[in-house]
């Protein structure tokens, strides 16, 4: 049996979601694994596996980990759910990030990737040119099933509408919801309410017509059980349609159709893989008044979400099983099984984990420099609240 040693550089959600996989299937398929945080990584660890598992691999600390395992005969894999080697030109990430998911890349034998775009544009970086796209395991005790909708309650009650993003959404929810709130308040005003997860767009002008709530980030489990408490109707997710939109993957519509709730998602990658317009979801195009016709549908039809929503719910249940990806996974990684290490000692990571604490000074140093240029103090401060709150949210989780 392979034994993996799973890494990662910071504990964000998509750490918290592959150590929940990894822990619940783990007495099923009895592999061996030890899920470390690369500061955490001994000589040891990495004599111990045959498969070198990389999370998100950004810092030069990872490429030279992944030089040593693989110098070790491991079988090394990178995972990346977004593209982070061409990131957007407006955030702020160093070109040692850059150069280090490029080099983690060529030191690895293949990407595991949940984009199938991503793995047709990253997988002749690898050592074998390999590339494999999977999908998020979701548990029939984590879905939320929605039953058959009750005529006498169909247009009764108050419709309650939830966006739930980090917060460098908000660019998403101002340029093509924003435009249209003075439209739906003066439709819906005390008929339907929004709540922000996450995100904190300004609507204080809006406040008097529909109810408005706000929650800051908060860990997987807590966020998941929040969402499924809340008993909201319509979950919404506009993106751009742009190469760093095509590469994420559609955890929304897994989250919302978890929570039974029926989704509102941009018409582009990665909604449309997954997303089949008014029969599991719906498709709206990237224009403000799509978005306000696509919401008064939705809105005003309970039946219509109903039906979409129960769709969704059976999606998950048979291609989002953990039997349904086993199969995918045996037969595109056979390593994952049956692979063993050549054994080679790895050196001393004494140093190259020294000479890593400088990296996240620097990091921080580069952003407060392009911060400070692009949007001066208070745009600073404003990051640095944001910062503070995902930390706080995903720290020692």
């Amino acid at each position: 049996m392979t034994k993996i040693l799973y890494t990662y550089e910071r504990n964000i959600p998509t750490v918290a979601i592959f150590r929940s996989s990894i822990e619940r299937n783990a007495e099923k398929t009895s592999r061996e694994y030890r899920f470390l945080k690369i500061t955490e990584i001994e000589q040891e660890d990495i004599d111990w596996c045959d498969a070198f598992f990389m999370i998100r691999p950004s810092d030069p600390y990872s490429v030279h980990l992944a030089k040593c395992a693989q110098n070790s005969g491991c079988f090394v894999i990178s995972y990346f759910d977004d593209d982070l080697y061409s990131p957007p030109k407006e955030r702020p990430t160093p070109s040692w990030r850059i150069s280090s998911v490029r080099k983690a890349m060529s030191f690895s034998n293949m990407v595991w990737t949940c984009s199938p775009h991503i793995r047709e544009k990253y997988r002749d970086y690898t050592i074998e040119k390999r590339a494999y796209a999977s999908d998020t395991v979701v548990t029939p005790d984590e879905i939320k099933m929605i039953s058959p909708l009750e005529e006498q309650i169909a247009s009764s009650q108050k419709v309650k509408l939830i966006y739930a993003a980090n917060a460098g959404h908000v660019a998403f929810f101002n340029q093509f919801i924003l435009p249209i709130m003075p439209k739906l308040c003066e439709r819906y005003a005390g008929k339907i309410s929004m709540t922000f997860m996450g995100v904190r767009p300004e609507l204080s002008a809006f406040e008097n017509a529909i109810d408005i709530e706000y929650f800051s980030s908060m860990p997987l489990d807590e966020y998941r059980k929040k969402i499924q408490d809340g008993n909201y109707d319509i979950g919404f997710s506009p993106l751009t349609t742009d190469e760093f939109s095509k590469c994420k993957y559609f955890n929304k519509f897994l989250e919302y159709s978890m929570a039974g709730i029926v989704g509102m998602y941009s018409n582009t990658e990665p909604y449309t893989y997954v997303v089949k317009h008014e029969e599991n979801g719906f498709l709206v195009n990237d224009d403000p008044e799509d978005w306000y016709a696509a919401l008064c549908h939705v809105i005003d039809d309970a039946f219509l979400r109903n039906r979409c929503i129960r769709a969704a719910q059976e999606l998950l249940l048979t291609e989002f099983t953990q039997e349904y990806n086993e199969e995918k996974e045996k037969k595109a990684i056979p390593e994952l099984t049956h692979y063993c290490a050549t054994r080679k000692p790895c050196p001393s990571l004494t140093l190259p984990r020294l000479l890593y604490r400088g990296i996240p000074v620097a990091d921080k140093a580069h952003k407060v420099i392009y911060y400070l240029r692009k949007t001066g103090v208070s745009g600073l401060i404003k990051q640095f609240k944001t910062h503070m709150r995902e930390r706080k949210a995903f720290a020692n989780k």
